[in-house]
Parts: C-alpha cells; sequence; structure tokens
C-alpha cells in the first residue's frame, strides 16, 4: 500500500468519526439515557481532538504527540470499559462527577489560599 493509499484511509477515518459524532449529538434519545449519548459524543470528541494533538505533534512539538497519543490510549481504555456493560457506564459516570466535584473544590481552596483580598472581595 502506498503512503497516498494510507492517508486517504486515514482522512477518511477521521470523516467517519466526525459524522458519528455529529450523528450521536443529533440522536433523539429518552431523558434518561442523556447523560450516555453525551458520554459517547465527549468520548468521540475527545479522541479527534486527540489525533490533532498528535497531528500537530509530529510536525512541531514530540512532547505534545507523546501527551496527545497518551491521551488517545486513555480514552481508548475509557470508552472500552464504558461499551463493556452499563453498570460500567454509570460507574464512569458517577466517578467522572466526583472527580470533576474534587477538581472544583481543590480550584477554590487553591483561589482563596492565593488570592485572599479577591475571594473576600476586597478588590481596591
Amino acid at each position: 500500500m502506498t503512503q497516498d493509499e494510507l492517508d486517504s484511509l486515514q482522512a477518511q477515518a477521521i470523516q467517519d468519526v466526525m459524522r458519528q459524532c455529529q450523528e450521536i449529538a443529533a440522536a433523539t434519545v429518552s431523558d434518561d439515557q442523556v447523560w450516555f449519548r453525551n458520554l459517547l459524543w465527549a468520548l468521540l470528541n475527545c479522541a479527534l481532538t486527540d489525533y490533532r494533538f498528535v497531528e500537530i505533534g509530529a510536525q512541531k512539538s514530540p512532547s505534545l504527540a507523546a501527551w496527545g497519543r497518551r491521551n488517545l490510549l486513555e480514552t481508548k481504555v475509557f470508552t472500552e470499559f464504558v461499551l463493556r456493560s452499563e453498570a460500567n457506564a454509570l460507574a464512569f459516570r458517577t466517578d467522572l462527577f466526583l472527580d470533576s466535584k474534587e477538581f472544583y473544590e481543590a480550584v477554590g481552596r487553591s483561589h482563596a489560599a492565593t488570592h485572599k483580598e479577591f475571594v473576600a472581595g476586597g478588590v481596591n
């Protein structure tokens, strides 16, 4: 297979994933399944974004390429876990919610500790 053929297949695969993202985003689902549709969309969107980081990094920054590739691997693991069972998807949703909550609480504590004058409303 020539490089041009490989490039064409790669471009087609990316277009297919982009189309799938659009179809998932537009899919009508029941209210209790909206979270799952959104999760699938987010996983595919992350894969597209991180793939782009790998492409850019391959040309300009090996560390960006490595970071994007690591993220792609992590997204693959998450996706396989979520798609294995409904129980896994629900567990992932719970973990994601708790991680997000802890992250925002930590950011709030950091701001309170480093910017006391702003948090206290004492901006002059």
